[in-house]
């Protein structure tokens, strides 16, 4: 008896060692789970936000549109194409992102199998979903981001008077940012996060931002959008020189929603390199892109409404009017 009690305090020793190294193991795990949550809502609050914008601005200008596009006798020139594409992109393309934030398990229990090369090597459905999800997200990302700076460019270019020096730097500059957006997705691509994707929690949390290291990718976009204010801002103080009317010229040359884009884009940098666990580093992606396309189909909508109705604008706007909606927003004849 002598001998059993003295093996009964170093039993309980150890059970007492073993239960706070496992409340430590659970507190810790629970923690890791609360904040991962916390960061996940702000990206749900955010797509939200997003989605609202877009919804909400798509049926106010929606009259403008029909008035300025649709009742025209346009024939459909490139420009004008861009403009249907970039406008509906962005309406259409959120539908899959807003599905699986607000609906994962409809996504995540889908029988059907994922053909993409890239996920060949996942035996994870849920993480071959998600990664699906992302390289989705991030495609999206880069096909409105594309159609903007050609949107961007032919502005550019308009106001330059058909300089193609002008567009061919901005081109080349363009081709750039689009391979280093595709190379830092290659990179991104292979680093996945931590994240338990086997667990049933995903069903109600969803998926993280697998592809979140995307902070050189979204400099080089900030890169282009510098230049292209930079240009913009430098015709302007020309004409401001020669022909006075800073106000009006700055919104018909669109500074303010460069400027806008730039300083959108600029946060969503520094949110790459602050972001703490990772999962909110693409907090502001979309936002840019929905940013850029709305106020891309803003300006193109004012510039056909500033050809349309005539009013008191000096002779320099009317030229620059005429110039940039023959290459921006393509030739019409009114009713």
């Amino acid at each position: 008896m002598a001998i059993k009690t003295e093996l009964f305090p170093d039993k309980f020793h150890v059970d007492a060692l073993f239960l706070q190294s496992y409340l430590t193991t659970m507190s810790e795990s629970l923690q890791l789970a609360v904040e991962t949550q916390i960061e996940m809502n702000w990206n749900y609050y955010v797509q939200l936000v997003e989605s609202t914008i877009v919804i909400y601005d798509y049926l106010l200008t929606f009259d403008a549109e029909v008035e300025r596009y649709w009742k025209q006798k346009t024939r459909f020139t490139f420009a004008t194409t861009l403009f249907y594409v970039n406008r509906y992109l962005n309406l259409l393309g959120l539908i899959p992102i807003i599905l699986f934030d607000f609906w994962p398990s409809f996504i995540l229990h889908h029988t059907g199998s994922v053909q993409l090369v890239i996920m060949d090597k996942f035996t994870n459905k849920n993480l071959a979903r998600c990664l699906a999800l992302n390289v989705y997200h991030w495609g999206y990302i880069f096909l409105v981001s594309s159609v903007i700076d050609v949107l961007f460019i032919i502005r550019i270019y308009a106001i330059y008077g058909c300089s193609r020096r002008i567009a061919l730097y901005l081109s080349v500059l363009q081709v750039c940012v689009a391979g280093n957006s595709f190379f830092q997705l290659h990179l991104a691509s292979k680093v996945i996060e931590k994240v338990d994707y086997a667990s049933p929690l995903i069903n109600q949390v969803g998926c993280a931002d697998i592809i979140s290291d995307m902070a050189y990718s979204r400099l080089g976009v900030v890169i282009f959008d510098v230049c292209v204010f930079g240009l913009t801002l430098w015709k302007v103080s020309k004409m401001r020189a020669i022909h006075g009317g800073i106000g009006t010229i700055v919104m018909r040359d669109g500074t303010m929603y460069f400027g806008i884009v730039t300083l959108i884009n600029s946060a969503n940098i520094t949110l790459f390199f602050t972001s703490g666990l990772g999962l909110t580093k693409g907090l502001l992606s979309m936002f840019c892109n929905v940013a850029a396309s709305i106020t891309m189909s803003h300006l193109m909508l004012n510039l056909k409404g500033s050809t349309m109705y005539s009013g008191s604008t000096i002779e320099i706007d009317r030229q620059i009017d005429r110039q940039i909606d023959t290459r921006l927003c393509g030739n019409y004849d009114a009713n």
